[in-house]
């Protein structure tokens, strides 16, 4: 029986120096990651854990079976000492394994968290700065402002359509934004530098492109002013028109003549002003 007695011993003080190992390595914490291949790897080094835990929980099992039928069978003066011995260990033994078996979960648990929102984010990400092409690729394909009435109409319906499309834009900023919140919250830091160089570089390519439509969109309302104005000037040169067709013959009496070069310079002045709206535009091409 004594011989039985030193193995079991030999056996679980080896077993009980394994898992002290193992548990200092659960304990440590794991280094940040935010790639996904990186993510992959630390969850594959778990399953290697996994199945090297499956392999203790065989010999574990053993031991503690072993354990108690040894303990059923002391005898002697020594009985106590020894079966008491023997109860310390496999106690330290249960709490051990209970404790590797914790922290393996919640270690493993924390990593798929991790691939999860790491996953998400670039996905994220990527989807966003797509559009975010598309969106420029558009802006810069769309026609010049036009001046023609009927074509402004056109362009107005357009331009309207692509605003609508550019303020739900800023929700896809926010979610990115989110994830990497969630994702820096989930580690227990305030930031990352990778996550956030990648979230800063996503609102400079977001502030160029808003820039870009804004600009679009002056042109547009520029388009807009002149076209109005454009309108207004030829109905006051129809109007104009249609007064010195009107007009009574050059007078002979001063006081006639007078008047009638009164009328003259005012024309002129109220001309002057109108030739202002030629200038608003001269990127235009062709005036209707």
């Amino acid at each position: 029986m004594s011989n039985f007695h030193d193995e079991w011993h030999q056996k679980i003080d080896s077993t009980l120096e394994q898992l002290e190992k193992m548990q200092e390595q659960l304990g440590a914490p794991t280094p940040i990651v935010v790639e996904t291949n990186e993510i992959e790897k630390q969850i594959s080094e778990d399953e290697v854990l996994r199945t090297e835990l499956e392999k203790h929980l065989s010999a574990i099992e053993t031991l503690q079976a072993t354990g108690a039928d040894l303990i059923s069978k002391s005898a002697g003066v020594d009985r106590g000492l020894s079966a008491k011995d023997m109860e310390n260990k496999l106690c330290a033994l249960h709490f051990m394994w209970r404790d590797i078996v914790c922290c393996f979960e919640q270690r493993h648990k924390g990593h798929e968290d991790a691939k999860s929102a790491i996953y998400r984010f670039w996905e994220e990400l990527k989807k966003v700065l797509n559009v975010f092409k598309k969106k420029q690729d558009f802006i810069k394909e769309l026609e010049e402002a036009a001046i023609q009435p009927d074509l402004v109409r056109e362009q107005e319906e357009v331009l309207q359509v692509i605003e609508k499309d550019m303020e739900g834009t800023q929700a896809d900023i926010d979610t990115v934004q989110q994830i990497a919140n969630d994702l820096v919250n989930m580690w227990g830091i305030p930031a990352h530098p990778v996550i956030s160089k990648n979230v800063e570089d996503l609102q400079a390519t977001w502030d160029t492109l808003k820039a870009s439509w804004e600009e679009r969109k002056q042109k547009h309302q520029d388009a807009l002013q002149f076209n109005d104005s454009w309108k207004k000037l030829t109905d006051w040169l129809d109007e104009k028109e249609n007064q010195l067709d009107s007009e009574a013959p050059i007078g002979h009496d001063p006081d006639t003549i007078k008047a009638q070069q009164l009328k003259i310079e005012n024309f002129q002045q109220e001309l002057t002003s109108k030739q202002a709206v030629s200038a608003m535009r001269p990127w235009s091409k062709a005036v209707p």
